[in-house]
């Protein structure tokens, strides 16, 4: 009885630290999202369009989705993009260009 007990301790504690984990991964990937959505607004010359992107956030690596008007916006959402995030391959584009 006494092994059941500090058993059901223990896989407690083991979920409430995985759990604490998770909470910090998706708060690391609303910053990340909201960081390169900032520098993605901050620049006036892109359409409404583009700062409209979905911009999403999941274990680092970032996915926009959504419309803009030439191949030079997406050309220049990406490298806004790329700055924040730091690296090419954890930037994926799912962005079209409207006709």
């Amino acid at each position: 009885m006494k092994f059941l007990r500090y058993f059901l301790l223990i896989m407690l504690c083991c979920g409430v630290f995985a759990q604490s984990g998770r909470e910090t991964a998706t708060a690391t990937d609303r910053n990340l999202a909201t960081r390169v959505h900032q520098a993605i607004f901050a620049d006036k010359s892109l359409s409404t369009e583009a700062h409209n992107l979905k911009v999403i956030s999941q274990n680092g690596v970032v996915t926009l989705k959504g419309p803009v008007h030439s191949e030079d916006e997406k050309k220049a959402v990406m490298s806004k993009a790329i700055e924040v995030v730091g690296t090419r391959t954890k930037v994926s584009n799912q962005m079209s260009v409207r006709p």
